[in-house]
């Protein structure tokens, strides 16, 4: 006997069980599915040019600014009275950059190959460049 079924005899595919619901072919329906459209409900104010005009960005700034001293006064808050001292640290430490500036991390990258190229003048030029930034 023979496991697979002669050449000749084609396999009858099993029915699929009829589809629940209002649901119509491949998902082309009443468009109910997936919710209302992208961007329902949103202010239209900003799709109309000139909209972002200066009131409107001072008013935002000065919420920005609001919302920046309450942030601070929290940290100040959490710096002197948090219950665990690490928590004390972080607060401090957090405070500290934000009032003095923390500088950014830059990485550089640099193969062998590039610095074969320079001359010794053009690397001591790029280090300085680095450093100073």
């Amino acid at each position: 006997m023979r496991d697979e079924p002669p050449d000749n005899i084609v396999p009858i595919k099993p029915k699929r069980a009829p589809t629940k619901g209002t649901r119509i072919g491949n998902g082309s329906g009443s468009g109910q599915w997936g919710g209302p459209a992208k961007g329902a409900g949103m202010d239209a104010s900003a799709l109309i040019p000139g909209a972002h005009t200066k009131p409107n960005m001072e008013r935002r700034s000065a919420r920005m600014a609001d919302a920046a001293e309450q942030l601070k006064d929290h940290l100040m808050t959490l710096a002197f009275s948090a219950e665990r001292e690490s928590d004390q640290i972080a607060a401090t430490f957090k405070m500290i950059t934000i009032l003095e500036g923390m500088p950014v991390a830059r990485v550089v990258t640099a193969t062998t190959a590039d610095l074969q190229r320079m001359s010794d003048d053009d690397l001591k030029r790029e280090l300085a460049r680095l450093n100073g930034a």
